[in-house]
């Protein structure tokens, strides 16, 4: 069973505030502008035919760098650092995208962490964006993050693409390392036939994301995040697939160094 579902699915947040931050008639057209620009432009990232999907190759990097960028605006101009409520944020964002749920086997709804390094407030934010047509996936996700340069957050650094084509559930950890937030984050490939996961393991020290933990797909795959680490439950393929010889599932268990996570412990989970 998937855990803490925390991922933030995002479209273009142009030309609004921080709808817990405001009020009345300025926060509902606020809401409405917004809606309006997601109805638009996230309908550029999908296709039908094949006179669609290549329109949709055509301008699909340069609408997916303007959602980028509407995101970080929004960021920039619209969340106080002082006054900074992930809650706020993660609920807002969950209205304006109230028509584009997807499914939580896949993706959890939004996220959104302010975390204070060496003083300074940081802001980190994970989303995906669902592009593609029918039985094509093409998405995209990513992780953001931002610090505070006059009086206002601006973004200093991105995560990549380990995770385009793929879902993706994010929780911080136990950093081991002063002054660094530490995430796991975990997804599915969309359209593989059963589940086959993605982890990761990033820190963030308020300059640049590194990735302390990279290790291969698993199947099957469930995060528990602990007190001082975190434990995978995954398929054991040889055994699934070869020896055909219960029981397959395994767990994991880790602890977090500076080095990045040790195993502290493996054994067969009971059928």
């Amino acid at each position: 069973m998937r855990q803490f579902l925390t991922t933030l699915m995002i479209f273009p947040l142009l030309g609004f505030v921080a709808f817990g931050q405001i009020g009345g008639s300025t926060e509902q057209a606020s809401r409405a502008l917004a809606a309006a620009r997601v109805a638009d432009l996230s309908a550029r990232l999908h296709f039908a035919d094949q006179a669609g999907a290549e329109r949709y190759h055509a301008i699909r990097d340069s609408v997916t760098a303007e959602i980028n960028a509407n995101i970080d605006r929004y960021i920039g101009e619209a969340v106080e650092p002082i006054r900074a409520n992930p809650k706020a944020v993660v609920d807002d964002i969950k209205y304006v995208l109230r028509g584009s749920a997807v499914d939580s086997e896949y993706s959890g709804p939004p996220v959104a962490l302010v975390k204070t390094l060496a003083g300074n407030p940081v802001l980190l934010v994970g989303y995906v964006l669902v592009r593609g047509g029918d039985a094509v996936n093409d998405s995209y996700t990513s992780l953001r993050a931002y610090r505070v340069e006059n009086g206002r957050f601006q973004l200093t650094a991105t995560t990549g693409s380990d995770f385009n084509g793929y879902g993706m559930f994010v929780e911080e950890v136990q950093s081991p390392v002063a002054n660094e937030v530490w995430m796991i984050a975990w997804g599915p490939l969309f359209g593989f036939n059963g589940t086959r996961d993605r982890l990761r393991i990033y820190a963030y020290n308020g300059d640049g994301f590194r990735t302390v933990w990279e290790p291969q797909d698993s199947l099957n795959a469930s995060v528990h995040v602990t007190a001082n680490g975190f434990s995978v439950d995954h398929l054991d393929e040889q055994r699934y697939y070869v020896d055909q010889r219960p029981p397959y599932f395994v767990r994991d268990e880790y602890v977090l160094t500076p080095d990045g996570p040790r195993q502290s412990a493996s054994y067969y989970l009971p059928e």
